[in-house]
């Protein structure tokens, strides 16, 4: 009894296709998770970088977050198939935008187009006005005040004005033949008021 022999061409083939079908079902099994992607982009269609996208799996709570790159494009790998989804999008300066109804299929990408509107600004300024002790309106300058204390403790000769106002940094005195002159601030007392016992006496 002799068998008969198959040609190898035929055997080849057939061959060949058995290894190239069974790594690719074998592949396939492997695959349990989806992936959630999309472009985010204005009212105007112009791609917004930046943005927080955040996908929920309402059954089970599952959270999942991208930001978006250059391009305005996200990608949420490994995300759990089924759904419903919810995609929520954020980005300063924008309404947020919320899709609910979001299903992921296994091995496949969901595609979820999301367009931003640009949020309404508004801004209040509230002015109060506040009574401030330190500023008088009715002084023009800086004032200083010797007390009735200092005078009677200061050390004077001739009790002139002079010596007391020397307690104040801004004053000097000058003796010349003509008299002692009194500067404050740099200037000759004349362009200053000043008052003893409430009465002026600017011409020294």
């Amino acid at each position: 009894m002799f068998a008969s022999r198959v040609p190898l061409r035929r055997i080849l083939p057939l061959l060949f296709a058995i290894c190239l079908s069974v790594p690719a079902a074998f592949l396939y099994a492997q695959v349990t998770t989806g992936t959630l992607t999309g472009v985010v982009v204005a009212a105007d269609g112009t791609p917004l970088p930046g943005v927080t996208v955040e996908a929920v799996h309402t059954p089970t709570g599952t959270r999942y977050s991208a930001v978006t790159g250059g391009n305005g494009r996200f990608t949420i790998p490994n995300a759990r198939v089924g759904g419903p989804y919810t995609v929520a999008a954020t980005l300063e300066g924008f309404k947020p935008y919320t899709a609910r109804t979001v299903e992921v299929r296994l091995g496949e990408a969901a595609e979820v187009p999301i367009t931003l509107q640009m949020a309404a600004v508004a801004e209040a300024i509230t002015v109060t006005a506040a009574v401030d002790p330190v500023i008088n309106p009715n002084r023009t300058g800086s004032t200083s005040a010797v007390s009735e204390q200092q005078i009677e403790t200061l050390p004077t000769v001739n009790r002139q004005i002079q010596d007391f106002a020397r307690t104040n940094p801004y004053v000097n005195t000058s003796l010349t033949g003509e008299g002692t002159f009194m500067f404050i601030a740099g200037r000759n007392n004349r362009y200053n008021t000043i008052q003893i016992d409430g009465a002026v006496n600017n011409d020294l």
